[in-house]
């Protein structure tokens, strides 16, 4: 985004949503009155620096931030980062002119999958769905009750076939309750992954 800040064709800004969640903003001023979707750029990071993903108090953010996935998903252009990736530096490379990244959609759908996990422990049923060739899941899928009020929220979710990967006993009792089968991290081991490829 500071790269177009040198450039008078393109607007940049940023907003703070919540404590510790911030969108940036980017939009290429001559392209986008076209309609061209690649002439826009969102970036969504939440500051996970040191928090406990179980607290009360870091669900809104993290819930929030999962929503605006949601909702800019198929924008050419968004990324939703944490902190420790952007001090990491392993932030996704961004071209310098809007349109001339590319990649093969299936390789960048499981990619934004992987970058997008909370849990660093799912990424290795994330490589075997992908060698697999598994339908693409939901990210950070909302169960919503009465009064469309959030009752839980899990990481992937196939919600055709009812099947939910969740962090919290919370959330995947939730999803049980609501008839789905629900499971937590720890238990992806091969045996249950081949059970959850089947009824795919």
């Amino acid at each position: 985004i500071e790269l177009w800040a040198e450039n008078s064709n393109y607007f940049r800004n940023s907003i703070e949503i919540s404590p510790g969640l911030k969108l940036w903003l980017g939009v290429d001023i001559k392209r986008h009155p076209q309609l061209d979707r690649s002439a826009s750029l969102v970036a969504i990071v939440f500051d996970d620096t040191g928090i406990n993903i179980e607290e009360d108090k870091v669900r809104p953010g993290l819930v929030e931030s999962l929503r605006l996935d949601n909702l800019y998903q198929f924008l050419p252009h968004f990324y939703l980062l944490s902190s420790s990736m952007v001090n990491a530096g392993t932030i996704p490379p961004l071209a310098n002119e809007f349109g001339s990244a590319a990649s093969s959609p299936e390789t960048s759908a499981w990619a934004e999958v992987k970058s997008l996990m909370v849990d660093e422990e799912l990424i290795p049923a994330i490589d075997r769905m992908e060698a697999e060739n598994w339908l693409l899941p939901e990210l950070g899928y909302e169960l919503m009750g009465e009064r469309q009020i959030v009752m839980a929220m899990a990481e992937l979710a196939w919600v055709d076939a009812q099947i939910a990967i969740v962090l919290t006993p919370e959330d995947r009792a939730a999803f049980v309750r609501s008839g789905w089968l629900a499971y937590a991290v720890p238990d992806l081991n091969p045996e249950v992954l081949t059970k959850i490829q089947q009824k795919l």
